[in-house]
């Protein structure tokens, strides 16, 4: 559970970095929402242009995906030139980078190319409605004449009906006779036929102006006629050519403009390494930065250096030990002495529980002397020194040690190499 100290640090979070926190993964985020649309359109326009290329209708998915890999190599390529440089391959890295460089050109080739295709059908649409519009307007001002002619007889024709239906409501004789009443009703029907006829003629000739104004078939479905250029092009030549636009300019300036969106897509989609460049580095200084992890660290790591020194420490005290203790062990199987004559006099100044325990730590940590445990049982007399056929001869009635008397001096050459205690 959260206690009030654990809340206070929270609200102090929330106060100083809460909304540096939010805005900065609110702008990466936003980053590579934008990279990933922009890349999807880049390989989707590479696509479409190689698959323009295909000699066969069967080839075309592969020359689809071979549009692809050309718009993704780029991207691709210019991340792994970064990385190689952030991990010090800098030859590597530039040559990487300057290949994708050269790339980018085929890239911004293929998008240029598909965006500009759609623009040159887009006019050639608009020229083809303009030559329909320049030569048929005979045919289009006598449907629209034919239409007026119909709706002016339907409107005169129900005019005059009209008048007829009046003339009887209005003779001056109260009521409405039986056959007055009859010729009114056929009046009244003779409108609505009129009417109908009338209206079904004016939306058969509206359907042939329509197909007037449409451009030719091209195989599909009529398409109202676009316009010639794009309005945003428009208005940029007019302010260009000083309110004097021509064809000619708004094409420069259409050119202009779909090479310029097909570098600034390439660009974008490469700024993918750039990003996962800057992620990493965000990522390695938090590591860094964290102040619990560096303590972590640093406390790990003095661990481990005294650890280490212990046991180097160890080892090198086991190793001084080592001459004194193979007396002992000498000692024990060739001796009846008792314990503690062998410890005195293999180590004269030491405590022969203290060399143990600095063995059994040597032996510990690096299995140093495999028989040791044999070894430390014989020297503190818990079992019995092994049977020898010429035991007689080493056997001493001495329950304490005499140097002179155990065969030697505390002087002897063997003694020479015992080490006393850090």
């Amino acid at each position: 559970m959260f206690n009030k100290h654990d809340l206070a640090g929270a609200g102090r979070w929330v106060r100083d970095h809460f909304s540096n926190w939010f805005a900065s993964s609110f702008v990466m985020a936003a980053w590579f929402a934008v990279i990933c649309v922009v890349i999807f359109v880049d390989f989707t326009m590479g696509g479409e242009y190689m698959e323009r290329w295909s000699p066969k209708e069967e080839l075309n998915f592969r020359f689809r995906l071979l549009g692809y890999a050309m718009a993704g190599a780029p991207i691709a390529i210019m991340a792994a030139g970064f990385m190689a440089r952030r991990n010090g391959m800098l030859k590597a890295g530039a040559l990487a980078i300057g290949f994708a460089v050269i790339l980018s050109l085929f890239s911004i080739a293929q998008s240029i190319g598909t965006m500009s295709l759609t623009a040159e059908n887009m006019t050639q649409q608009a020229e083809a409605f303009e030559r329909v519009e320049t030569t048929d307007t005979n045919r289009l001002d006598f449907l629209k004449s034919e239409r007026q002619l119909v709706i002016d007889t339907r409107d005169a024709e129900i005019a005059r009906i009209q008048s007829s239906i009046d003339a009887i409501e209005n003779d001056g004789i109260p009521g409405i006779p039986r056959a007055d009443q009859d010729s009114i009703d056929n009046y009244n029907a003779r409108i609505d036929t009129l009417r109908n006829d009338a209206n079904a003629e004016i939306e058969r000739i509206g359907d042939e102006i329509k197909l007037e104004l449409e451009t030719p078939d091209t195989g599909s479905d009529p398409l109202v006629a676009p316009m010639k250029f794009d309005p945003m092009v428009v208005v940029i030549n007019w302010f260009t050519s000083l309110g004097q636009p021509t064809d000619l300019s708004k094409r420069w300036i259409t050119i202009i403009y779909l090479t310029l969106i097909a570098i600034v897509i390439c660009l974008i989609g490469q700024t993918l390494s750039l990003f996962l460049s800057i992620t990493a580095r965000r990522s390695a200084e938090a590591t860094l930065k964290d102040p619990v992890r560096v303590e972590a660290g640093k406390k790990a790591a003095e661990t481990k250096n005294r650890r280490k020194r212990q046991t180097l420490k160890i080892q090198e005290q086991a190793d001084s030990y080592l001459a004194g203790w193979r007396k002992a062990v000498q000692y024990a199987k060739n001796t009846k002495w008792t314990a503690k004559g062998i410890a005195q006099t293999s180590f004269p100044n030491l405590a022969i529980d203290h060399v143990i325990e600095v063995l059994r730590k040597a032996n510990k940590n690096g299995d140093w002397r495999p028989e040791l445990e044999e070894e430390i049982n014989l020297v503190k007399r818990l079992v019995d020194p092994p049977e020898r056929e010429d035991s007689k001869q080493y056997a001493v009635d001495i329950i304490e040690p005499n140097p002179t008397l155990n065969g030697g001096t505390p002087h002897d050459d063997d003694d020479t190499n015992r080490v006393a205690a850090d």
